[in-house]
């Protein structure tokens, strides 16, 4: 990778990371990071390793938005327009989000008492999540891992303890531009608390999985 993210054994406070292309984040066992990453229209992102990525710390507002857009509006398909939406609705943060990217990877880390989604991938291809476990998911929509429209992507060997959902394919009609296709779960310990354990969705409008 290009850029390196290296955080050790520790407590890091980190308050929202934006990655760019070719950057690979590595948490040391031991490393325990509040904060969250996000990657937006970028390619070859990589967040792996065996520290904690946090999220207690990010409070859940009246005034948040889950994502970007609702269900029926179209995701703009450049970066600054995507983050300028992040900012003016008031998304919340969650732990891991990637948007509109390619060839990303999510692998070993744990992540813990996210606000909202902990793992989002809206409207990427070449995505793989494996060795990941969620712990001390506690909130109303605090899923696991949702796939927004994403193709080509493996979930693999994971431990998701979620009060909310714990898989979901979502395909859904403003995040269109590609749908669900060549989707693999497999291997994995899912324990849900409220929500569904796996679960394919497609909103109030016809999509396609």
């Amino acid at each position: 990778a290009k850029n390196i993210l290296h955080y050790p054994a520790g407590v890091h406070r980190v308050g929202k990371v934006e990655l760019v292309s070719d950057t690979t984040v590595i948490l040391d066992s031991g490393a325990y990071v509040y904060g969250s990453f996000l990657a937006v229209c970028a390619q070859n992102v990589t967040v792996c390793g065996y520290g904690v990525i946090d999220g207690s710390e990010e409070k859940r507002e009246t005034v948040n938005d889950l994502l970007p857009l609702d269900y029926y509006a179209n995701i703009p398909a450049d970066r600054e327009a995507i983050l300028s939406l992040i900012e003016k609705n008031h998304v919340l943060d969650g732990i891991v989000r990637f948007y509109n990217c390619k060839n990303i990877r999510l692998e070993g880390v744990i992540l813990r008492d996210s606000s909202t989604f902990a793992c989002i991938a809206a409207r990427c291809e070449d995505v793989t999540i494996e060795n990941v476990k969620a712990v001390g998911m506690w909130r109303y929509n605090s899923d696991g891992t949702d796939l927004f429209n994403c193709s080509r992507a493996v979930i693999r060997s994971c431990f998701l303890r979620n009060f909310d959902d714990c898989i979901v394919l979502k395909g859904i009609c403003g995040w269109d531009g590609g749908y669900n296709r060549n989707i693999t779960v497999e291997r994995c310990v899912l324990w849900c608390d409220w929500g569904k354990s796996l679960e394919c969705w497609c909103g109030s409008k016809p999509t396609e999985i």
